[in-house]
């Protein structure tokens, strides 16, 4: 768990700026009781740590993630 008093909101808010610009890092969210870090390979997820700011951190692979419209939108 993150550092009493510290929540998992404001632990993944500074993940992203220290995590943020690392190459292959394609996201970030809240688990159970971790943080998540979603990475383009293996590769990215070896150099993230296992814990950060004293909550545990899931290095999820997910591959490239690109945007898209909502189901039912219309694009312009």
């Amino acid at each position: 768990m993150p550092v009493p008093g510290l929540s998992l909101k404001a632990v993944k808010a500074a993940a992203v700026r220290q995590f943020g610009d690392v190459d292959g890092v394609v996201g970030f969210g809240i688990g159970d009781r971790a943080l998540r870090i979603y990475v383009r390979n293996a590769a990215v997820r070896d150099r993230l740590p296992t814990e950060f700011q004293g909550a545990p951190v899931e290095v999820v692979v997910t591959g490239d993630v690109h945007a898209s419209a909502s189901p039912g939108s219309q694009l312009p």
